[in-house]
């Protein structure tokens, strides 16, 4: 509905490596949506900073239920571009993401 294209990992690990091989292909992620709390192996905010070794201006916006919706500076500090705090509906999913798309233009 967005007109974007996405892809799903089951781990932080998976993540990393879809962004790897996705930026040595030359063709990016616009934008990332992180959940924290991920399962098994490295954490939401392991996952981002190995994103950010990789491509150190990777739009990663951070997603859990534990956020506070005025969190949003905190996460800034922390590098995420983003916050979606859960539950969130698809529009609020897609404001984040046109908001943090354009943020970088």
């Amino acid at each position: 509905k967005l007109g974007l294209e996405a892809d799903a990992a089951s781990s932080g690990e998976e993540a990393v490596e879809l962004f790897r091989k996705a930026s040595l292909e030359g063709r990016g992620y616009s934008a990332v949506v992180m959940d924290l709390a991920l399962p098994g192996g490295i954490s939401g905010l392991e996952a981002t900073l190995a994103i950010k070794q990789i491509d150190g201006s990777a739009k990663v916006i951070v997603s859990s239920g534990y956020l506070e919706q005025n969190a949003r500076n905190a996460a800034l500090e922390h590098g995420f571009a983003g916050i979606l705090p859960k539950p969130y509906t698809a529009d609020r999913l897609a404001s984040e993401l046109r908001w943090v798309l354009k943020s970088g233009e």
